[in-house]
């Protein structure tokens, strides 16, 4: 290397586990390279305990973001030596895109929303496969569907084949167990709301609850670290995406970069709030007529986020709120939490 290239200290390797990074660390204090910033790449979540590990043993740790990190991502000739290199390297010059690392608490906080949503999807599984089973029969269900009170009772006494009776009973056992811990974890999110400012500023938004407003800070995390809602939006992947050739600018659809937790909860809230609002349904309304039901969906999820960015900064309720709605959605969560409902 010439006189003004990066001098290479030490190359070495370690395992990616508890034991394999104590004793990296220990060889970095014995190596005397205290203080030190360390870089590592966002690969699903096993980054994460080296990222607080080196944290704690006083290194600072950037997190490289995949996305914009194209010198590695894009390379025609990859490993870990190389990558390693490419990384250090973008942290000498001061060109590293970092990842945001959320604190713990924020993490723990995302873990219980995301894992709720993961057993509802699980439910959603059985109940699909007790409707394929039903499929086979002329059985009606009682009004209200086979998943209400009666309805269970229903799917216990119907005839049907052996098989398809242990099948039945099975699926429902695992409902059961699901939805057990999908209401432990729906009590613990309701606390966390009404005792959170946030969240019941955020509840003041029609199609808002206790999970979607939990939700969305759990993402967001603090609305400082975005300087306007246009930034928040593209953070949740609901920006439209454009390319620009000369003069030209072609709008396509959302680019769905982002947390994907957090656009999904958001156009989901979206249809709620499109029959509730009657901002929002004028705003779905008048998109609806010239590009569909699922693009006015959308545009109202990204309205709904605007306008979370600003209450957030300015620390005020929803313009359009409706007080008594807002009242009787704070009842419904204190019975959750006392009754388990």
């Amino acid at each position: 290397m010439g006189e003004d290239s990066p001098r290479v200290l030490r190359r070495t390797s370690f395992e990616n586990t508890s034991s394999g990074i104590s004793k990296f660390i220990d060889n970095v204090r014995k190596w005397g390279y205290l203080p030190a910033v360390a870089v590592c790449e966002a690969t699903a979540n096993y980054y994460l305990v080296m990222h607080d590990m080196l944290e704690d043993a006083g290194i600072d740790t950037k997190v490289a973001n995949p996305y914009r990190t194209k010198i590695i991502s894009e390379a025609n000739f990859k490993n870990d030596k190389v990558d390693s290199e490419n990384l250090a390297n973008l942290l000498r010059l001061d060109a590293l895109a970092e990842c945001f690392v959320p604190p713990k608490k924020y993490r723990d906080l995302r873990e219980t929303v995301r894992s709720r949503q993961g057993l509802n999807h699980n439910i959603g599984v059985h109940r699909n496969r007790i409707a394929a089973i039903l499929a086979k029969y002329t059985h009606a269900p009682p009004r209200g569907g086979p998943y209400t009170a009666a309805g269970i009772e229903w799917l216990k006494a119907i005839s049907v084949r052996e098989g398809d009776r242990m099948a039945i009973d099975a699926h429902m056992d695992a409902i059961a167990t699901l939805k057990s811990h999908v209401d432990k974890m729906g009590r613990k999110i309701a606390e966390k709301a009404m005792d959170d400012d946030r969240a019941r500023l955020l509840m003041t938004i029609p199609g808002v609850g206790h999970i979607l407003a939990i939700t969305i800070l759990a993402e967001m995390v603090d609305v400082k670290r975005f300087p306007g809602p246009e930034n928040l939006v593209s953070y949740a992947g609901l920006a439209p995406s454009h390319r620009n050739s000369g003069e030209t600018v072609r709008y396509g659809g959302i680019n769905k970069r982002g947390s994907s937790w957090l656009r999904t909860a958001m156009v989901e809230a979206a249809f709620i709030a499109a029959r509730h609002d009657p901002h929002m349904a004028k705003i779905h309304a008048r998109i609806a007529n010239r590009r569909g039901t699922m693009k006015a969906r959308v545009a109202v999820a990204r309205r709904m986020l605007e306008a979370v960015w600003q209450m957030l900064s300015k620390n005020e309720p929803y313009k359009w709120q409706n007080e008594g709605m807002v009242q009787r959605k704070y009842q419904r969560i204190n019975c959750i939490i006392r009754c388990g409902g």
